[in-house]
Order: C-alpha cells, then sequence, then structure tokens
C-alpha cells in the first residue's frame, strides 16, 4: 500500500489562521520554536529526521518565490509566528540587523545576558564625582566603561 504524499502547500495553509482579514497577522498555529516561528518539515511521514523549515519562509517562498542567495526573510510586524506574506520582506542580514535594533528588539541594557550593571547604577554612575578609574573600582568595572557610560556612548536609553 502506497502511502499518498502531500504537498508541502497544502500541509502549510492548514496551519495558517486567516481569519483576521489581508492587512492582520496570520499567525502560525502548528508547532512554534522557543522564539516563537512555526515550524514545517519538508515532507510528510518521510521517515528522515531534517529540521523543520521555518513557517514564514515557506510563507515568502509559496507567495513571492525562491529567496535569493544571502537575503533573509523578516517580519515587518515583528510577530515571529505571523506568515502573511504582506508582512514580509527581503534583506540582508546587516539590513535584518539593523531593523532589529532601530525597533529596539536586541538585548541591550539590563536585558543583555552579560551586563553587570543596570539602569538605577548607570544614574549613580553618571551622577558620581570622583575619577573614572575610582568610579570604575567602586561598580566593579573598568575605567574605560565608565568614560563610555558617562559621555552616553552607551546605554543611551538610560535618561
Amino acid at each position: 500500500m502506497t502511502k499518498r504524499i502531500v504537498p508541502l502547500a497544502d500541509r502549510f495553509k492548514k496551519f495558517v489562521d486567516k481569519s483576521a482579514g489581508p492587512d492582520e497577522c496570520w499567525p502560525w498555529m502548528g508547532s512554534r520554536d522557543r522564539h516563537g516561528y512555526g515550524g514545517i518539515r519538508r515532507s510528510a511521514g518521510c521517515g528522515r529526521i531534517a529540521p523543520p523549515l521555518k513557517a514564514y519562509r515557506v510563507a515568502w517562498e509559496l507567495a513571492v518565490g525562491p529567496i535569493p542567495a544571502g537575503m533573509s526573510v523578516c517580519h515587518r510586524c515583528d510577530n515571529p509566528p505571523c506568515c502573511n506574506p504582506a508582512h514580509l520582506f527581503l534583506a540582508t542580514h546587516a539590513e535584518n540587523m539593523a531593523d532589529k535594533v532601530r525597533k529596539r528588539r536586541h538585548h541591550h541594557g539590563d536585558t543583555h545576558a552579560f551586563a553587570k550593571l543596570n539602569s538605577d547604577l548607570i544614574v549613580q554612575i553618571r551622577n558620581s564625582t570622583g575619577s573614572q578609574r575610582k568610579v570604575g573600582e567602586q561598580f566593579g568595572v573598568s575605567q574605560t566603561l565608565i568614560g563610555l557610560i558617562k559621555r552616553r556612548k552607551i546605554w543611551k536609553h538610560v535618561p
């Protein structure tokens, strides 16, 4: 008995909720990774374990065509499960990272995994009057870091 292979496009459509309308996000209703991005296998029941395709990339390819080499598919809506092609655009990796920073979706300040300081300490550092070396020793960071903080080269988001 031969198993019927269901095309990717047909399987894909079953997991996208378009009920909100053409201008709204179309969330992926299937499995998602830890960042919220949907995933779908290349083929159902093939026996091989292959990493899932990103649902938003499949949405782009089904609606527009192949993704050119070196290009990323990005979300205008910044909603990881969204599969509405109208919310997607192509960009280089550098453009995608710049978009992330511009929209403040990157880890910065207190949210950065290696941050030794927090917003309250930054205010204390900016208000301190000692030498940068002494202030750095007091807060357990370098004199260079204190200088960058006081000149507002880093931690710019803290008033």
